[in-house]
């Protein structure tokens, strides 16, 4: 049984519908990356289809003094045409520190206290002197976690590059983090996984408020609260030998654990907030913007949206711009309501686009994750600085006897990425294989279990245990 509290399966990859046109869009996580070989492997075995991120044509940026330029290619391109040349410096700067960094315990570096305690916004006023290359790759960190560089600490930015193979990748479209994009959604992954598990596999609309070891570890209790669309609640109890708890950290932190949590475990809790991000479609008749020699990517170091995306369908039907609005910019407008923010954002692409048809979208889509109750915000969380080099060894270590962590924010490798999360998901399944194992020797019993080599899902999924997923 996997409870979850959500309405439906996949937690923060949510897709949704336009209301006039038959256009699909991701209103959480989007893309497909390059050296993400557990995603690629899952986008072939459920046979979903990629379509490329769309590049032809310029880039635009939006300087802090209000200059806009307009580039082709990466942007190494735009530091060499624009006389920026700091950013190329810090980039490179950042991306040699991060190869010293351990993926697997970022907090063994010899300068873990150091970096750990200084925000990324610090390091670059102490570094970078030109005000533009500093606000540029200021906002290319918002522009990747959604998370803004007062909040994030330097060592957690260098873990951040290390684990997606550096800054051009964890910010380019091809080549890169961006690549391509699921044409049936994000979503289709979970969707499709859960439905090779049966009917009533999973139970939706679960809380879970408390996780008890019974019997000396032997087996755990779950207890969920369930409320129904009358608003009426009753509570619900699973058993299972192991449980993977896959909330965001902070979710974590309100659930109720016997024995109680450690105390590293509860400070991660308490210092992990979410990234704040809204997330929005704007539909046109036409993609006006390809007619100006623009590929659709625009990104701004005043806002109020941080970034745009050519999401066009393919064959160019439903012209659409995707609209991310990070960080601060989120939390500044996040009150305002759908149709205030669809007439700041339109304002916004007519500035950088150039275009009046930006005012006069035929449909307007959008998710305030922020105001998502079971996640905070989105991407994913940021440690504050401070954290990481005190706490983190307790990120994914097992609590009691069968209490297992995942989640994208526990993941080696792409932390904060969909690539992140199914990674943790094999990594803390391994963790609940061997330690059945190990229980199994202990009790001279014969395991009935196969096995599990390749780990599959399936496989998994025989072993007994209760996810909670998100």
């Amino acid at each position: 049984m996997l409870p979850t509290l959500l309405q439906n399966v996949g937690g923060r990859t949510e897709s949704g519908k336009s209301k006039v046109l038959d256009a699909k869009v991701d209103l959480g996580a989007s893309w497909v990356g390059v050296n993400q070989p557990n995603l690629l492997q899952l986008v072939d075995e459920l046979r979903l289809r990629l379509v490329p991120q769309y590049e032809d044509g310029d880039n635009v940026i939006e300087l802090a003094n209000g200059t806009i330029l307009r580039w082709n290619g990466a942007l190494s391109e735009l530091v060499s045409t624009s006389g920026m040349s700091e950013v190329g410096t810090i980039v490179e700067h950042l991306d040699h520190m991060s190869k010293s960094i351990d993926l697997n315990a970022p907090w063994s570096h010899p300068d873990a206290i150091d970096l750990d305690n200084q925000s990324v916004r610090s390091y670059l006023e102490q570094h970078v002197r030109s005000e533009d290359a500093r606000e540029v790759y200021d906002k290319f960190v918002t522009l990747v976690t959604a998370v803004e560089t007062t909040d994030l600490s330097v060592l957690d930015w260098l873990r951040f590059l290390k684990a997606g193979n550096g800054f051009a990748t964890v910010q380019n479209s091809s080549g890169g983090a961006q690549e391509a994009r699921i044409v049936e959604g994000m979503q289709e992954i979970p969707i499709r996984l859960a439905e090779t598990l049966g009917r009533g596999a999973v139970a939706f609309k679960n809380q879970v408020v408390n996780i008890k070891e019974e019997n000396n570890g032997t087996y755990y209790t779950v207890r969920s609260v369930v409320t129904a669309q009358d608003g009426s609640t009753r509570t619900i109890r699973y058993t299972s030998r192991y449980v993977i708890v896959t909330l965001p950290p902070h979710l974590v932190g309100k659930i109720e654990f016997t024995p109680k949590l450690s105390l590293a475990r509860r400070q991660l809790s308490m210092r992990a907030p979410m990234a704040a991000t809204i997330k929005a479609y704007a539909f046109f008749k036409t993609p006006f913007w390809r007619s100006k020699g623009l590929n659709g990517f625009t990104m701004s170091t005043n806002g109020p949206v941080t970034q745009t995306y050519d999401v066009t369908d393919e064959g160019g039907k439903n012209p659409c711009i995707l609209m991310l609005i990070n960080g601060w910019h989120a939390r500044s407008v996040s009150q305002l309501s759908p149709e205030e923010r669809k007439s700041i954002f339109a304002k916004h692409l007519v500035k950088l686009i150039g275009s009046e048809e930006a005012l006069h979208p035929v449909d307007y889509v959008e998710k305030n994750w922020l105001d998502e109750p079971f996640s905070d915000g989105c991407y994913g969380a940021a440690w504050l600085p401070g954290t990481l080099s005190i706490f983190g060894h307790a990120i994914t270590k097992q609590h009691a006897r069968g209490v297992f962590f995942a989640g994208s924010e526990t993941a080696v490798e792409w932390a904060g990425y969909v690539e992140g999360a199914i990674s943790s998901g094999y990594r803390a399944a391994q963790e609940v294989y061997e330690a059945f194992q190990r229980r199994s020797r202990r009790s001279r019993a014969q395991s009935k279990f196969p096995e599990l080599d390749p780990l599959t899902i399936q496989d998994i999924l025989s072993l007994d245990i209760a996810y909670l997923m998100h």
